[in-house]
């Protein structure tokens, strides 16, 4: 479609004596689709041209009318007042667009990002926590965007920025020394791991509500840990290696990847001279001094001062950015030392183009400290940092127990994909191994289609049901706007296409015979995808995708329902028309795939 609006761009410039750029700039679609497939509003034109008056819009639309040619491209030219409306002609549109996506190639991608590295921090779960619901939206945003930016060649670096490090991890030790007998043995008796951990969390938690000495205790406990102590370092590395080796069995069926998982204990060695850097620079200060505060309350009113050194970037009721904390009262390191030591990590090692954080939108004022702190060190790249923020799935707290686990999410998910595939009408012959497959790809498709299509700011309330607990039934739902609804847009184009029997060319198709309604709902739809992919890197934005996909799973379900493309015992096909149809089919099948690949949803073939 871009093409097509550039050459009409061209004839507009030509027959006014302008540059196509401007006409380019001022093009829209029509607000009713009957009136054409292109609008020009004129008034955007009147300065450019030096017309003045307020009559000025409407004479350009009739000298454009009776100047612009039509030619194999252009069915009409009409003016509506100070519009004037551009109809493709027949078949116009269709060989543009189809003779793009049939070329070989990634239809919207391109190799502008070759040779430049992105950095990308998503997911970053917690350790000794199991992996829930509320890790969804950073893992999948963040592994969406990283296909967008693939998509256009750049080399993408994924970290997996583990929350392995901080007072939590006090509470931990803490916790397991209290109750470590009690917690073996639920091991030993098949309880998860995982599950045992949060539960002693979610435990002690509790007990430091009702007794102000134990977070006392858990300060010590992490203050042993970063002081090298063999006891808390053993425990701790046992908590470590039985939590990855459980999101790594997540992020299998996810379909996810990372190229490191070096979390924040990994900076431990990095942080000393980056808060010297800081000091040299007259920047580290000292706060007040306040107790019983751990890392943990930084998003709390009033904690800006308990740490006994920082960065002052100014009062926040004035503008400011507050105090960020690097050093804690008893010498300890905090989040924000541990980021600013993988900035520069990052930025050292990889150079790359950008650093992404796919973070929830708690964190935006943390990130604004980021890039000041970086900013006021002096470090040209401070610009490179990107903060890509999220809403958040309502209603979950892990140390008041009430999580949804996404194990159990995936779980149900695959076991409604199979409950769905035994009650379909219409069943696709399947081995048992094949529906087992297709349901674990149904069910990560839906979980991950229900966050994507939701616009990234936006907070997901979870629902509950009679009995209290949180009701999956909405997330899960196999019709309407869902994954599975996408994916079997591509499991009927690809069935339609098996009974074509071969692969659809451009050569010899007449495309002056997709002229039905229904047949050039899916031209523009699919036509629209290179711009999409770009707004939607542009915006960091997946839910572009998600909807542009459903735009063309409807479009083309409804071409399906109409027209046939092989022939049935009432309805003989035209060859020629079979040619152009399938050829159509072809291609949406393509950039149906190259959607659902954007979103890390896996095709099906068969469903």
């Amino acid at each position: 479609m871009e093409q097509l609006r550039s050459e009409i761009a061209k004839k507009v410039g030509s027959a006014l004596g302008i540059s196509p750029d401007v006409v380019l700039s001022a093009l829209e679609a029509p607000k009713n689709p009957t009136h054409g497939d292109v609008a020009l509003p004129c008034f955007k034109l009147a300065k450019p041209l030096g017309r003045e008056g307020k009559d000025a819009p409407a004479k350009i639309a009739q000298e454009l009318v009776s100047k612009v040619e039509k030619g194999e491209l252009l069915a009409s030219v009409q003016a509506a007042g100070p519009f004037v409306n551009f109809k493709l002609a027949p078949g116009a549109l269709a060989a543009t667009v189809l003779k793009q996506i049939a070329a070989p190639g990634r239809f919207g991608g391109s190799t502008e990002g070759k040779g430049k590295k992105i950095v990308i921090d998503y997911s970053s779960p917690n350790i000794a926590k199991p992996f829930h619901l509320g890790h969804l939206r950073s893992t999948v945003l963040g592994h969406a965007i990283r296909k967008l930016h693939e998509s256009l060649g750049y080399e993408v670096v994924g970290i997996n920025h583990l929350g392995d490090w901080g007072t939590q991890f006090g509470f931990m030790l803490a916790a397991w020394k209290r109750w470590q007998k009690d917690a073996e043995a639920r091991i030993q008796k098949g309880e998860g791991e995982i599950d045992v951990f949060v539960s002693l969390y979610v435990r002690i938690s509790q007990l430091a509500k009702e007794d102000p000495s134990v977070r006392d205790e858990a300060r010590s406990w992490f203050r042993r840990l970063e002081q090298g102590d063999q006891e808390a370092r053993q425990l701790w590395r046992y908590f470590v290696d039985r939590s990855k080796k459980e999101f790594d069995r997540i992020y299998a069926i996810l379909g996810i990847r990372h190229e490191s998982d070096a979390g924040e204990s990994f900076y431990e060695d990095k942080m000393q001279p980056v808060i010297e850097r800081v000091r040299a620079r007259g920047l580290l200060v000292c706060g007040e001094r306040a107790h019983n505060v751990d890392e943990d309350a930084l998003d709390s009113p009033g904690v800006a001062s308990a740490r006994p050194m920082g960065v002052q970037l100014g009062d926040p009721d004035r503008g400011g950015l507050g105090f960020p904390l690097l050093l804690k009262s008893d010498g300890g390191t905090t989040y924000a030392t541990r980021d600013l030591a993988a900035a520069y990590y990052r930025e050292t090692t990889y150079h790359p183009e950008r650093i992404v954080y796919v973070v929830g939108a708690p964190q935006i004022l943390h990130f604004r400290q980021l890039k000041k702190i970086l900013e006021l060190m002096g470090e040209p790249w401070h610009e490179k940092l990107v903060h890509v923020p999220f809403g958040q799935y309502v209603g979950m707290s892990t140390r008041e127990g009430n999580v949804v686990f996404l194990d159990e999410v995936l779980l149900k998910a695959r076991d409604k994909a199979i409950e769905a595939a035994e009650s379909a009408t219409k069943k696709q012959a399947l081995t048992e191994a094949e529906i087992a497959e297709n349901a674990r790809k149904i069910g990560a498709g839906a979980v991950k289609f229900f966050d994507l299509k939701n616009g990234r700011m936006k907070d997901i309330q979870l629902e509950k049901d009679e009995k209290g607990k949180i009701d999956l039934d909405r997330i899960l739902a196999t019709k309407g706007e869902t994954g599975p609804y996408v994916q079997f847009a591509y499991a009927r184009l690809s069935g339609v296409l098996r009974n074509f029997g071969k692969e659809p060319t451009t050569e010899g198709v007449d495309f002056s015979l997709l002229h039905e309604p229904e047949a050039m709902k899916v031209v523009k739809a699919i036509g629209e995808h290179p711009q999409k992919v770009r707004q939607a890197l542009a915006d960091f934005e997946p839910s572009i995708i998600a909807r542009h996909l459903l735009d063309v799973a409807d479009a083309v379900h409804s071409f399906l329902h109409v027209h046939r493309i092989m022939d049935s015992e009432k309805e003989k096909v035209d060859p020629n028309v079979r040619a152009a149809r399938a050829l159509l089919v072809s291609c949406s099948r393509k950039v149906v795939g190259q959607c659902l690949d954007l979103l890390g949803i896996e095709p099906l073939e068969k469903m």
